[in-house]
């Protein structure tokens, strides 16, 4: 079994771990070289720790993604509101270019994220310009509503931030611990290996590929 993935390396510990616990005699033979009950316990502890960092990551990105789809179907949502409300605007303040120009209405930015500060800033500016966007129709229970919308989007991405940020650490804790668990599980091979010589066919419930029984 080789030990290049996350998940060949927790396999590998689980089954040093169990199947020496399973025999008396390995367990006997283990401990005399250098494996001795403490040190399988603290390759348990290891395996443990990696299993709930790899878990915790894994809550983490699930919690992202579910917060992504979230704010993409917010998003779905609020544009066109936004540009019907741009384009009442633009119609209202036609002759009036500082009002325009304050709020930043002259062209709808391509970038999801630089759409939503603008829509967020033009939501902001609008309440003060009330009655000539009433007089052009606006909706101001829309207005309002759009608004908080955005409000509620820019709060979900400052969450889907801290949620990446944790999501990180526990990546990079996890790693950390995975590479204690495989420089055990490679110190156990090697000694399996010499504990082991004799019984070539207790290596392979380790994982351990031994040649003259592969023919």
């Amino acid at each position: 079994m080789k030990l290049d993935t996350v998940g060949a390396i927790v396999d590998a510990a689980g089954l040093a771990i169990s199947n020496t616990a399973k025999d008396a005699e390995v367990a006997k033979l283990m401990g005399q070289y250098n494996f001795t009950p403490k040190r399988m316990q603290e390759g348990d502890n290891v395996l443990a720790t990696v299993k709930a960092l790899h878990n915790n990551k894994e809550a983490h990105y699930d919690g992202r993604w579910e917060l992504a789809n979230r704010i993409d179907k917010a998003l779905e949502t609020v544009r066109p509101v936004f540009r019907e409300h741009v384009e009442v605007a633009r119609f209202a303040f036609r002759s009036e270019p500082a009002i325009l120009n304050s709020l930043n209405i002259k062209r709808i930015a391509s970038n999801k994220w630089s759409w939503i500060k603008q829509a967020d800033a033009f939501y902001q500016k609008l309440e003060s310009h009330a009655e000539p966007m009433t007089r052009q129709g606006a909706n101001w229970e829309e207005v309002a509503q759009a608004k908080a919308s955005i409000a509620a989007i820019m709060e979900m991405r400052r969450d889907s931030m801290l949620i990446k940020g944790k999501a990180e650490d526990s990546t990079e804790m996890r790693n950390q611990a995975v590479k204690m668990l495989k420089n055990w599980v490679l110190e156990f091979r090697a000694s399996a290996r010499l504990a082991l010589k004799d019984n070539p066919q207790k290596l392979e419930a380790f994982g351990i590929r031994v040649r003259s029984l592969q023919k």
